[in-house]
């Protein structure tokens, strides 16, 4: 037994919204795809320079930006790490990788996207790497003070987060016992939201590959092909849809909502660790 309703065009509706079906049947049409709204694919990010100015507005298509004097970069202590630019007004955004920095002039991958004004830019570095500094190699240590990988969206930022990628690479085998290719981490690293009123929402701690496969999916391992010696994890929890957890993560910088991960401990000691940990949100901004 079923219940039906009809929809007519009397009631208002554009014609070009309304569908009949060979059976004379009608329904509203409805695009399954979204066609409007940018998506959006991000590392989680520790921090490392923040409060930085361009020295010029930047070029649309070009790969080189200028920072002001005074900045601190280099390509030892950069290269390898995200710059973004934000426009604060409207917070669209770029972000690219540090190539090399010459002076104040910083090459990044991909081209800038958009011109950035010196008077309404933000910019700020981060290392995306959990194992280690991508610019440096030193390793990520979170035993005495925990270290912070974040989604933080300025106050004129929000989006929706729908699944995350995690990737990392080392010269070990991976299974179930291990974290990536790296021995099982002893406290772990949480993935939590943190609410605008200061209280957290915990959502998991990873410790070994075990717990990222039984509330994630898609774990695969990777072994080395042709002489290559790098082996390889990933695997991709998945927040949105019915059949996953059923609920997108929002996040709203004017709320000062955040997506973190804290690891608790030394990431990579020896070569018995990780090369690299990468953890990629994806989703998708909110329009307003």
């Amino acid at each position: 037994m079923s219940c039906t309703s009809t929809l007519h065009d009397k009631e208002g509706l554009p014609s070009s919204l309304i569908e009949t079906t060979a059976r004379g049947g009608k329904g509203l049409a409805v695009f399954i795809q979204d066609q409007t709204t940018d998506p959006l694919d991000l590392f989680f990010l520790q921090k490392k320079v923040t409060g930085l100015t361009l020295g010029a507005d930047t070029v649309t298509n070009e790969r080189e930006l200028t920072l002001s004097t005074g900045h601190g970069l280099t390509t030892a202590n950069s290269a390898g790490h995200i710059i973004d630019l934000t426009h604060t007004a409207d917070g669209h955004f770029y972000r690219g990788e540090i190539l090399s920095v010459t002076g104040n002039v910083v090459e990044v991958a991909p081209p800038l996207s958009d011109v950035y004004t010196i008077a309404t830019t933000s910019v700020f570095t981060g290392n995306s790497n959990m194992a280690q500094d991508s610019a440096t190699g030193l390793p990520i240590n979170g035993s005495i003070t925990p270290v912070m990988f974040s989604l933080e969206p300025q106050a004129s930022q929000s989006g929706d987060i729908t699944a995350i990628t995690l990737a990392t690479t080392s010269q070990n085998s991976s299974d179930l016992t291990t974290f990536g290719g790296a021995p099982a981490l002893t406290d772990g690293m949480t993935l939590r939201i943190k609410r605008g009123d200061g209280t957290y929402k915990n959502i998991f701690t990873y410790r070994n590959n075990f717990d990222i496969a039984i509330q994630g999916n898609d774990l695969q391992v990777f072994e080395p092909k042709s002489g290559n010696t790098t082996k390889g994890l990933s695997a991709r929890v998945v927040f949105a849809g019915q059949e996953n957890h059923g609920v997108a993560i929002r996040l709203d910088g004017a709320l000062g909502e955040a997506l973190e991960l804290v690891i608790y401990e030394l990431m990579n000691d020896t070569a018995n660790g990780n090369i690299s940990v990468k953890f990629l949100a994806e989703g998708s901004e909110l329009q307003g």
